[in-house]
């Protein structure tokens, strides 16, 4: 009986060493358990922070991209705007330059050909007024050898020039004294004749006769000699005069004729004159448009080009900054994924590990029994 109660008492004693061994190792694996679920729970947080962070992460690098594509795009628009005001300031300065030049050539101009015009409306005054004084000075003897004209056409008109001498002529330019010279000639013929006795002599009558005669042809030739001496200082006076008139009216000829060459000369110089102030005018205007384009085709040209190269700087900024940002958001999710794989990796390690030893714990308790154990019944 006493094997027995000691064999029984070995069993109940190895059963609740075995029942302890079991409790035991059930709260160790529940103890493991927990600790798995708090690990696994900690690699959960852990992901949820990382997730978080990098999305974080993510919004700050898209927020700062914004901004920085705000930055460019203001910055290329106010330079934008001083390219504009600058090339506006520049062509407001070209166009009141030009507009300026083009007033000051004009007046100039103006200028010039008012001086010119004065200048031909006096010398054409001093012209005339030389020329004119200079042929009124002539114009008595012009008139004078008019009037001599007139005279001497009125006298040939007359017939006078073609008229023969006859009894009217010579009566008209017999001397005053003929009578009476005849008269005493004759006397002193009868005197002589009756001193000698002859008064009524034929001798007497001839003598008388031959005396009247040649006294009477001598006043006849003296008459006729009067006669032409009277014309020709008629017609030589009114020649004369008609001479002197020709020659006036040439030299007064000659005056016109300087005075319309005076004029045609200085039409000549004037129209010149005008005609090189209105092609230096014209030059000037021209080379004046020329510049003025030139300039404005420069300006156009760097405003073009201040614009294209701002362009195209704006353009490398914004391709950079995509760039750099696509290339961040790569990095971001490079190293998320890292995180997290490690991460999910260590927590299936984790795992692994206590489930691995939540049943070394369990395989431990439910063991073969101690051989010390054992027990026989004794009979």
């Amino acid at each position: 009986m006493g094997a027995i109660a000691s064999a029984i008492g070995n069993i109940v004693g190895s059963t609740a060493s075995a029942v302890g061994n079991i409790v035991g190792a059930g709260t160790s694996m529940f103890g493991q358990d927990q600790a798995n679920r708090q690990q696994q729970q900690g690699y959960s947080n852990a992901n949820g922070i990382i997730n978080q962070g990098y999305n974080q992460a993510q919004n700050a690098i898209n927020t700062g991209y914004g901004t920085a594509i705000g930055n460019i795009n203001q910055g290329f628009g106010n330079a934008s705007n001083q390219i504009n005001n600058g090339y506006n300031l520049g062509a407001a300065g070209y166009n009141q330059g030009y507009n300026t030049a083009t007033g000051a050539l004009g007046q100039g101009y103006n200028t010039t050909t008012g001086a010119l015009n004065q200048g031909f409306n006096s010398a054409t005054n001093a012209i005339n007024q030389g020329y004119g004084q200079a042929a009124a000075g002539y114009q008595p003897y012009v008139n004078a050898g008019a009037s001599g004209a007139n005279a001497l056409s009125n006298l040939i008109n007359s017939g006078d020039a073609t008229h023969q001498f006859n009894n009217a002529d010579l009566q008209a330019n017999l001397a005053p004294n003929y009578a009476f010279q005849l008269q005493q000639g004759q006397g002193q013929v009868q005197n002589v004749l009756n001193a000698t006795g002859g008064l009524v002599s034929g001798n007497a009558l001839q003598g008388i006769n031959t005396f009247t005669q040649n006294f009477a042809a001598n006043a006849y030739q003296n008459a006729f000699n009067n006669y032409q001496s009277q014309r020709q200082n008629i017609y030589g006076n009114l020649q004369n005069t008609t001479n002197a008139g020709q020659l006036a009216a040439a030299g007064q000829g000659n005056v016109y004729t300087g005075q319309g060459n005076a004029l045609s000369g200085l039409d000549t110089g004037y129209g010149a004159a005008i005609g090189n102030a209105a092609t230096g005018y014209g030059n000037n205007l021209a080379n004046l448009g020329t510049n003025y384009g030139g300039n404005m085709a420069n300006l156009g040209t760097q405003y073009g080009s201040a614009q294209a190269g701002l362009s195209t700087n704006q353009g490398a900024q914004l391709a950079a900054l995509n760039t750099n940002q696509a290339q961040t958001n790569a990095n971001l999710y490079t190293g998320q994924t890292n995180l997290l794989a490690g991460n999910n990796i260590n927590a299936g390690n984790a795992a692994a590990n206590s489930t691995n030893a939540m049943y070394g714990t369990a395989s431990g308790a439910i063991s073969t029994p101690n051989p010390s154990t054992t027990f026989k019944i004794v009979t």
